[in-house]
């Protein structure tokens, strides 16, 4: 396992006469920045890349705040950007893809927000995600120049090889590289952004459509390293450490990506789909907690359901019944132990369904 992300850690930036570009650059930017000059007939100030990822281990236990284990891969979003210097600043957005029907929206002069509306479902809703947390961090980063002026106006050309609602997390590699994208626009080219910067602030960009993802996605997309897979802690505080695969004596080890083409839309099908399961992950915690005569805490920054988690129920089940005030800090052997523990807890009082549906309902308010 090597040295997990810091604040010193920089995203990379590469000139576009450098003579070794990584692969997917070389290969990807030459091709965007034709197409973002044939659509608007000016030159990009730069691109902006992010990729998908895969995940290894630990599916549906990022938003408990539990440690997980994915890999980022090639395929991935780009967005070509040219700033612009207007008094009344918008910003305009085309996809390579015919399907997404191009964008323009004004930009408030008073330095307010770009509103969003998760009840509609549209491709730059996904766009103005990450202008809101990149938007957000701007105002704490210099608040003297954007706490009430407008961001600048943007050109934006978007293309990515990513499928969408393929679990591959498209959505999160388009928000992270429109946040790097408009950060870069606003700051400037002597500002570089780091790491740990950029996935703090992304990995709650998809609630404001109403996703209530955890930050795996994120955290894989701008943290990921070639040849590494990304050990990404949340608590007790967000890390992502790259650990690199084991080099084999007679063979390299290999993942396939086998794409179903069953097409799985996460803001469409959320209802339904993946934010049922957070909702259901949520109640098991507290009916948990009720059935042990413990309270969550709520409201906790960065929550995607603000009711406690899993983790939550582990740290002051362990306060109360095992005397140990302190939270649980990611410790191996200590976590399987405690983990070993829920397994029985959740045994005892969730294995009769019947039973776990009385104690969610007596406890409705």
């Amino acid at each position: 396992m090597t040295k997990s992300h810091s604040e010193e850690v920089i995203v990379p930036e590469f000139n576009s006469s450098a003579k070794e570009l990584p692969r997917p650059l070389a290969e990807k930017c030459p091709s965007i920045i034709k197409k973002f000059i044939s659509a608007y007939d000016a030159k990009p100030d730069f691109v902006a890349r992010s990729p998908g990822r895969v995940n290894l281990i630990g599916e549906h236990i990022d938003y408990c705040d539990f440690s997980v284990l994915p890999l980022a891969i090639d395929f991935d979003m780009l967005c070509a950007v040219k700033v612009l210097n207007e008094k009344n600043p918008s910003i305009t957005l085309i996809n390579a893809d015919p399907k997404f029907a191009q964008r323009k929206f004004d930009l408030p002069l008073d330095g307010s927000y770009v509103t969003i509306d998760p009840s509609v479902s549209d491709w730059s809703n996904y766009f103005k995600c990450g202008l809101h947390v990149a938007h957000s961090f701007l105002k704490k980063l210099a608040p003297e120049r954007f706490a009430s002026a407008p961001l600048a106006g943007l050109q934006v050309f978007c293309e990515g090889d990513v499928p969408t609602g393929s679990g591959l997390s498209s959505s999160a590699a388009f928000i992270c590289a429109v946040a790097l994208a408009v950060v870069k626009a606003n700051m400037g080219p002597g500002y570089h952004m780091s790491k740990q910067n950029l996935m703090r602030i992304t990995v709650v960009a998809e609630h404001y459509v109403g996703v209530n993802n955890g930050g795996m996605d994120q955290a894989a997309s701008v943290c990921g390293e070639e040849d590494h897979a990304l050990y990404v802690e949340f608590k007790p505080q967000l890390k992502a450490t790259p650990f690199k695969f084991p080099q084999l004596k007679n063979h390299e080890i290999s993942f396939v990506i086998a794409n179903t083409l069953v097409v799985s839309n996460k803001f469409e099908t959320a209802p339904t789909n993946y934010n049922l399961r957070v909702v259901e992950v949520t109640t098991a915690a507290n009916v948990l907690a009720a059935t042990y005569g413990v309270v969550l805490p709520s409201g906790k920054e960065g929550s995607s359901t603000n009711k406690g988690n899993l983790r939550d129920f582990m740290n002051v089940y362990y306060a109360r019944y095992h005397n140990i005030s302190t939270p649980w800090n990611g410790d191996i052997e200590s976590g399987i132990e405690r983990l070993t523990k829920m397994l029985v807890l959740v045994e005892e009082s969730l294995a009769n369904k019947k039973q776990g549906l009385v104690l969610t309902m007596s406890h409705n308010p």
